[in-house]
């Protein structure tokens, strides 16, 4: 039985922060700082763009991450993916437990994502050779940086909503809960973050603006 005193879990996605001149980084930090919240999941994309270890603009938000007292929680998303050593440990492809009473799936959202053009893209980006040349070289992480402006530019892609409530609806969990479409919903099995908000997960499901 579930009471007020159930902990709380704070769920983000999709910020695409890229430094300390991004207003969205600095509301981040200071949401972090102030987050009284047992478990954080990151849904993924928390970096415009971020491979195996941190830029010096990024620093700031891996630190903070790293002091987060509670249970942390990373879903690599498509911008983020190659999470390296220091955010590596906190990753897991999906998870799947109760939350605010109710068995819940999360990911990252980019599953249901089945244009030609964004498959064949992390088709390529994540392939075992751009992956050890990047590590070499740097191409790996020039390749995705062009990626994700182009990302960028594309913003809301149409009918990527409605693909992403189609594969919830497939999954056997009660619930899922995804981002990457930088859209917003709340249905009773279907929960979608906006890249703006935060999700309070409680004995219910709250969205708030960061």
């Amino acid at each position: 039985m579930h009471t007020m005193d159930a902990p709380v879990s704070a769920l983000v996605s999709d910020q695409h922060l890229f430094g300390p001149a991004d207003p969205a980084q600095r509301r981040f930090l200071a949401w972090l700082r102030d987050l009284d919240a047992a478990r954080l999941f990151v849904l993924g994309d928390l970096f415009d763009f971020y491979w195996e270890e941190p830029t010096p603009k990024q620093e700031p938000v891996v630190a903070a991450l790293e002091r987060f007292k509670g249970e942390l929680v990373i879903l690599p998303g498509n911008h983020d993916f190659a999470l390296g050593r220091r955010l590596g440990r906190f990753a897991v492809p999906s998870w799947r437990g109760e939350l605010a009473g109710v068995d819940t799936l999360l990911v990252h959202g980019d599953e249901a994502d089945r244009s030609l053009g964004y498959r064949a893209l992390k088709a390529v980006v994540r392939s075992p050779g751009v992956r050890a040349a990047g590590r070499l070289t740097g191409a790996a992480g020039w390749f995705g940086a062009r990626a994700s402006s182009v990302s960028r530019v594309h913003g809301v892609r149409p009918g990527l909503l409605e693909a992403q409530r189609a594969w919830a609806a497939q999954q056997d969990a009660a619930r899922v809960v995804m981002g990457h479409s930088h859209q917003q919903t709340m249905e009773p099995s279907f929960v979608v973050l906006g890249t703006d908000t935060w999700l309070r997960a409680r004995e219910t499901l709250e969205f708030r603006r960061l």
